[in-house]
């Protein structure tokens, strides 16, 4: 049970929920004239099932977008006989940033200081070492891997990770704005590509469209079926979902009626009837009227050039959320040590030497 509806909630799933709702109905508005209701019992149906939309976003996009960095563990074996090359080992991981800012190098810009410090009160509190600094190997990691959510436990059970959770949320908002908006790219794709079938060969991919439709959703369901932490089907998950998407894209965009007439010239009529108009209430309404629909019919005029132009600006922003995304990622693991170093108990001072007496 939810105690209370936290800031996670509104970052992690909320915001991306709304999002993603928004962006998968936008070109049904634009295109057929659909828009959801404004009343206020519609809205609140919107925000839960915002909210219900952005759990599944997050569960599908956490594995599709994680963020681990590439690291090569090379080892050296020394030849058995003289003359015999040594044999070189190379085996590459996928590392967590909270791992990877130990080693204290440049690859995250040394973004830690203090890291002897901070493995001393890691070592004096939870009696294990992550030794900073040194050449790292797959167990060194499980052991720093532990160590952080140590840390991370420690700062909640002292109320002092509020700084870190705005971290972690606004990791997870980037992640599930970038992850929204990559989904949305597929459809907005899938309509333009429907529309220029339709007007080049109507009814060319019409049935082979809604039986691709059909199997992707029919590998959904088996992936939804068979869900485990690390099955290859949770991690292609999100781009089912994306394949899904882009041919319900293309078999929308084959009812778009492009190319019918949107009737520009009647514009001559209702432009007269501004100028005529002496109410101030009247000419504000009819001004209104007039810009909604001018827009409307320029729209329809450019259809196919509006989706596309929707489609690579989602492209983009969805860039710039899963760059942002990595930034966050980073700025958490760096804020829940720094915080630690903060709020744990400093590391015991060595035990005094013994007198030496041999030289009294």
């Amino acid at each position: 049970m939810i105690e209370k509806f936290n800031f996670f909630d509104i970052y992690g799933y909320l915001l991306p929920g709304v999002l993603l709702l928004a962006l998968l109905w936008l070109p049904f508005g634009l295109l057929f004239g659909h828009w959801p209701p404004t009343d206020l019992g519609s809205a609140a149906i919107g925000l839960v099932a915002a909210y219900v939309a952005g759990h599944v976003l997050h569960a599908i996009a956490q594995t599709a977008f994680e963020f681990t960095l590439p690291y090569e563990e090379v080892t050296c074996q020394r030849p058995v006989m003289q003359g015999q090359r040594a044999k070189v080992t190379r085996k590459k991981h996928r590392r967590y940033p909270s791992d990877r800012l130990l080693d204290g190098d440049k690859v995250l810009g040394n973004k830690l200081g203090g890291l002897k410090r901070l493995a001393e009160q890691i070592e004096g509190q939870f009696h294990v070492k992550v030794q900073p600094k040194v050449k790292w190997t797959e167990d060194i990691g499980n052991v720093r891997n532990g160590a952080f959510f140590a840390c991370r436990g420690y700062l909640v059970s002292q109320k002092a990770s509020a700084y870190a959770e705005q971290q972690q949320g606004m990791y997870e908002l980037t992640r599930g704005a970038g992850a929204a908006f990559g989904l949305a790219f597929f459809l907005y794709v899938g309509f333009g590509l429907g529309m220029v079938v339709h007007d080049v060969a109507p009814g060319l991919i019409t049935q082979w469209m809604l039986v691709m439709l059909a199997l992707l959703a029919l590998l959904v369901v088996e992936g939804i079926l068979t869900w485990r932490p690390n099955s290859a089907c949770r991690k292609a998950m999100y781009w089912l979902f994306a394949g899904v998407l882009f041919f319900a894209g293309v078999a929308g965009g084959q009812n778009v009626e492009t190319g019918a007439p949107s009737g520009l010239a009647s514009f001559d009529h209702f432009e007269a009837v501004l100028r005529a108009e002496t109410d101030p209430k009247k000419f504000g309404d009819a001004e209104s009227a007039y810009i909604h629909v001018r827009q409307a019919a320029w729209i329809h005029d450019n259809e196919k050039l509006v989706i596309f132009a929707l489609a690579g600006a989602v492209a983009a922003l969805s860039l710039v959320c899963l760059s942002a995304f990595r930034v966050f990622a980073v700025g958490f693991a760096a804020h829940v040590y720094r915080d630690y170093t903060v709020i744990a108990p400093a590391p015991a001072a060595p035990p005094p030497a013994a007198p030496d007496w041999t030289h009294a």
